[in-house]
């Protein structure tokens, strides 16, 4: 059987390639980073049929959704952030890396859930914002990471 791809299989095959390499370089799990995705389209999803429901379909509007789409695979740079710091200044963050996919995928499920929730009850609770929090406790480890390293001779910068 002869098999020919045209350009944009090609073209495909070459971007999922780069995905892998770059993972890979960088240790960070490919499974991991396309179970987040997914858990991501996922939250996409229940967050629309969420509002359809909840505020009826008028109060979707192409420029919520873009701006919704965009921060949410946003989520996706914070572990691929780390661990270029990581390789950049020398240091292994693999564990910070997995942790920060680990509870952004948790955090996406808790999202999916309240969505669900609020779809079967009609009634829409404030969520905790897990994603700020990661953010913030990542802040936290990398400034404190940041000080503790430095020689005591060295003065701090701000």
């Amino acid at each position: 059987m002869n098999v020919l791809l045209d350009g944009a299989a090609v073209k495909n095959v070459g971007y999922v390639a780069a995905f892998f390499a770059t993972t890979t370089y960088l240790g960070i799990s490919p499974e991991s980073i396309l179970i987040l995705t997914a858990v991501i389209v996922i939250d996409i999803i229940t967050g629309v049929l969420k509002s359809a429901t909840l505020h009826g379909w008028h109060s979707i509007t192409s420029s919520k959704f873009s701006a919704g789409v965009l921060a949410k695979l946003l989520l996706i740079l914070i572990p691929v952030t780390l661990a270029l710091a990581g390789k950049g200044v020398g240091l292994d963050l693999a564990l910070l890396t997995g942790g920060s996919i680990s509870v952004l995928i948790l955090s996406q499920v808790y999202s999916i859930i309240g969505n669900i929730h609020a779809m079967q009850t009609l009634d829409e609770k404030n969520e905790f914002d897990a994603v700020a929090f990661i953010m913030k406790q990542l802040r936290d480890i990398l400034e404190r990471s940041m000080t503790t390293d430095r020689p005591k001779d060295q003065p701090t910068t701000t």
